[in-house]
């Protein structure tokens, strides 16, 4: 079934990313407390659960936490860009090594 979130009493779609973990984007609000509900209309599955609506303005930390990425200039968005794919490079090091690929067609292997 297709599933959605409830932000108080405004419902946008939701998109299953894997077994227990929904994707959706947060329709606009006031900065407070909303009560987020997860339902699979017309069935409601989760007991209200606070989401924190936070003021534009006041978001800081580094590129990717809770800054608004529409406000950076293209110095700061390159930068930040960087610094995500050196943080992804990191963890995708930091995995088990995976089997050889085998070898093309053709080409004999080295000795």
């Amino acid at each position: 079934g297709a599933y959605s979130c409830l932000f108080d009493r405004v419902s946008v779609p939701a998109a299953l990313v894997q077994p227990g973990v929904l994707r959706c984007y947060c329709p606009p609000h006031e900065a407070g407390v909303a009560a987020l509900r997860v339902a699979c209309p017309p069935r409601m599955l989760s007991a209200a659960a606070p989401f924190e609506y936070r003021a534009r303005g006041g978001a800081t930390g580094p590129p990717g936490s809770q800054l608004d990425w529409l406000s950076l200039d293209e110095t700061q968005f390159r930068l930040s860009i960087l610094e995500r794919l050196e943080q992804l490079e990191t963890r995708l090091g930091a995995l088990p090594p995976t089997a050889p690929l085998p070898l093309p067609r053709g080409n004999p292997p080295e000795t």
